[in-house]
């Protein structure tokens, strides 16, 4: 199965805040977190998943998914991650609300 690995994961302010407040939010972000650490892209459309799975097999590139969050929550869910130099070590993920990007 395929990983991505050793990297460090930031999440805006805003939705921070909104998982201190809702545990079932806070839950489906992690969930959604895994997912993404494993190549699951969730809910995005299936061109954006081919160019993820292109950028991992170049090492080289960005990566976007998006997770559909409960019935309730302020927004959708992106991860989006860089990488940083030709390998599966990428550099950062940032987690955020659709609406923060």
């Amino acid at each position: 199965m395929r990983r991505i690995t050793e990297h460090q994961a930031y999440m805006t302010r805003t939705l921070a805040d909104a998982c201190e407040k809702d545990a079932e939010l806070d839950a489906a972000v992690k969930d959604a977190y895994i997912k993404f650490c494993v190549c699951n892209w969730g809910d995005t459309h299936p061109d954006d998943a081919k160019l993820n799975d292109e950028a991992l097999t170049a090492e080289a590139g960005r990566i976007v998914a998006k997770y559909k969050m409960p019935a309730g929550s302020p927004d959708d869910l992106f991860i989006i991650m860089t990488f940083d130099e030709p390998s599966l070590h990428a550099n950062a993920a940032t987690i955020m609300f659709c609406s923060d990007y």
